[in-house]
């Protein structure tokens, strides 16, 4: 494989880590607006433990 060669297959590898940092900052950034807007509206988005009675 030629230095030019290696060259582009690590260039190639960088852009697709770019691209998925990308995709996950965002998701991320829809997560957070999400939680953002649930306390706005006062809803909880964590569950909350249930309780079962074992009678």
């Amino acid at each position: 494989m030629s230095k030019a060669e290696k060259e582009a297959a690590l260039n190639a590898k960088i852009a697709a880590i770019r691209a998925k940092n990308e995709a996950l900052k965002r998701r991320h950034e829809e997560v957070q607006a999400d939680k953002k807007e649930a306390e706005k509206i006062e809803t909880s988005v964590t569950a909350s433990p249930s309780i079962h009675a074992d009678s």
